[in-house]
């Protein structure tokens, strides 16, 4: 009954200080691979505006605005990234997802603000066109050295978080038997002190 007593004394802090030590690794994991998407996906937003920057630039210069939009719905479909077009002024002259003639002025979005004034920029925020948060890459479009305007790429935030829950999960069942793993260590380990600490206090007893 004593040794009982000495173990459930111990064997709680142990496990205790076990599952803490468990619990915020787990929770630094799952924020770095969170940080290092995000990081990944504007990476790969900024490529694919600059894949088709050349050639928009073109077409906003002949004022080809008919042509912008083909381009932005078939690449975007081809994609499955929303692309944007928007001439210095703000106004948007392409869109994949939206009729352009139907969108706000876009020269207050901040990825526009700074691609307009010859930046690359990233941003995640809320879309109010799409009503949904979004993760946004604007570059500028060049004539020589004068800014025409911008394109922009982007992607629903959830098709991120998706994938991350995805990883989750995963994340979430090796602790789960880690922790399991780690109950049984405490329990051996709490056992294999309290035996000889009984021992000895029946010994000073006798």
């Amino acid at each position: 009954m004593r040794g009982t007593r000495l173990l459930w004394r111990l064997f709680p802090p142990y496990l205790a200080i076990t599952l803490g030590s468990l619990l915020a690794v787990t929770l630094h994991t799952t924020r770095a691979l969170e940080e290092n998407r995000i990081a990944q996906v504007k990476i790969d937003l900024k490529s694919r505006a600059r894949l088709i920057q050349e050639q928009m630039s073109l077409l906003v210069e002949k004022a080809d605005y008919a042509h912008v939009q083909s381009v932005c719905e078939r690449l975007g479909e081809a994609s499955t990234t929303r692309i944007t077009v928007i001439l210095k002024s703000g106004e948007v002259v392409g869109d994949s997802d939206e009729t352009p003639s139907e969108m706000d002025d876009h020269s207050k979005r901040p990825e526009v603000v700074e691609a307009l004034a010859g930046r690359d920029a990233t941003q995640i925020r809320f879309s109010r066109t799409l009503d949904r948060e979004m993760a946004y890459a604007a570059i500028p479009m060049w004539s020589d050295t004068e800014i025409l305007g911008a394109v922009r790429t982007s992607v629903p935030l959830t098709s991120i978080e998706q994938a991350l829950w995805r990883i989750y999960r995963r994340i979430a069942f090796g602790a789960l038997i880690v922790a399991l793993l780690s109950a049984g260590v405490a329990m051996f380990v709490a056992r294999r002190i309290s035996s000889p600490l009984e021992q000895l206090r029946d010994g000073a007893q006798r």
